[in-house]
């Protein structure tokens, strides 16, 4: 990419079309974000704790993180959740990459 500078201004001027050096471009491919989880320990006894552990894919360097059980919001913005679960809880980790296009 370049860009080409034409001036009207013609008193003085001996030269009117004036062309930068061409610049390189990158084309950077978009990409997926996910967010798996895994529980330590597992298998567990009832009534013990579990900490559910998130592992992020193209999470960037300050992913956030929103835990839920049984579809409601639980824990705090952090990649690991601790809690003593119950039956039939069901676990979700959703995840926001910091990930975004940044031009050089």
């Amino acid at each position: 990419m370049s860009c080409v500078l034409t001036s009207f201004y013609t008193f003085c001027t001996t030269n009117n079309l004036a062309t930068t050096k061409a610049v390189p471009m990158t084309v950077i491919n978009n990409l997926t974000a996910g967010v798996s989880i895994s529980a330590v320990p597992n298998p567990f006894c009832s009534g013990s704790k579990v900490n559910c552990s998130a592992i992020p894919t193209n999470g960037g360097f300050t992913p956030s993180y929103q835990w839920k059980v049984n579809g409601v919001n639980a824990g705090t913005n952090a990649s690991i959740y601790s809690f003593v679960p119950v039956q039939g809880d069901i676990v979700q980790c959703a995840m926001n990459s910091s990930l975004s296009l940044h031009h050089q």
